[in-house]
């Protein structure tokens, strides 16, 4: 059954080390998820992008145990996760003709999806909308603003207004 060398108080001294190191490397792991989630570069020279950051990206490291039998002897992988962003054309300007309402929509969709931390709600997507909205489209625009209307703060009631 093993070697009859190895006591069962050796198997809890390396029990308790393996614990006392994964609870250093843990309290250092979060010191740095600190330091990136404040936007500090870390130390392999890398910063967190907005949505990183936001959408909890970063990753826990794992701890892999080799077949040694002693604590220190570990290999730590840790996974920091920078994205690049999409580079995507402007939307057309929207000026009211409803044969391009959908492209149009369209094109602000693929915004949403490729960059969502500057889009996080409703509102910031119509204000996105609005801002590529010109001609007699931008007058229609200026008394929902001016008026603080309901559908600015709603996506799809919005969105079937502007149809």
């Amino acid at each position: 059954m093993g070697d009859p060398e190895v006591t069962l108080q050796d198997i809890a001294a390396l029990l308790a080390a393996m614990q006392a190191e994964n609870l250093s490397l843990r309290h250092d792991m979060t010191a740095i998820q600190g330091q990136l989630a404040a936007g500090i570069t870390s130390p392999w020279g890398t910063t967190p992008s907005p949505r990183v950051r936001q959408e909890g990206l970063l990753r826990q490291p794992t701890f892999t145990f080799g077949g040694s039998s002693t604590a220190t002897n570990h290999d730590t992988a840790i996974q920091v996760v920078t994205p690049h962003p999409v580079q995507l054309a402007p939307p057309e300007r929207f000026y009211g003709d409803s044969t391009k309402h959908g492209v149009f929509i369209h094109q602000c969709h693929l915004h949403f999806m490729a960059r969502s931390s500057p889009f996080t709600d409703d509102a910031s997507k119509v204000a996105f909308i609005l801002s590529y909205i010109g001609g007699d489209a931008a007058q229609w625009s200026i008394s929902l603003v001016e008026n603080d209307d309901h559908m600015l703060n709603i996506l799809p009631t919005f969105k079937e207004a502007m149809r």
